[in-house]
């Protein structure tokens, strides 16, 4: 019942902090996407027009089906994948809720 309104996404680390800061090693945006493409190249996702068919989440209301896609650009290629958790962070009803999926349970997708 009701309409949630997405707020923002955040990926947490296995010791509790939170991936979101300029200087991580990892850089992770997220989009909205009504379509399931699976993973691509930056220069891929242009030439196919992928990008131009992200939304942002902030404000993103769901109506049917989405997909949440990573936008992921390494700053330190030493980096180690050490992402638990996936916060998505929304609003229904004008009370700010969370929903934490655990990478542990496995990624949702159909490919």
């Amino acid at each position: 019942m009701g309409t949630p309104e997405l707020e923002k996404v955040e990926f947490i680390k296995s010791d509790g902090t939170i991936v979101a800061k300029v200087d991580d090693p990892m850089g992770i945006k997220p989009f909205i996407s009504k379509a399931d493409f699976g993973a691509y190249y930056e220069e891929d996702a242009i030439k196919e027009g992928i990008n131009d068919t992200l939304l942002p989440v902030k404000g993103f209301k769901p109506d049917d089906y989405f997909s949440l896609v990573l936008r992921v650009e390494p700053n330190d290629y030493e980096w180690d994948s050490d992402i638990k958790t996936v916060r998505i962070m929304y609003k229904k009803f004008g009370q700010s809720q969370f929903q934490n999926i655990s990478f542990d349970d496995g990624i949702i997708s159909k490919e």
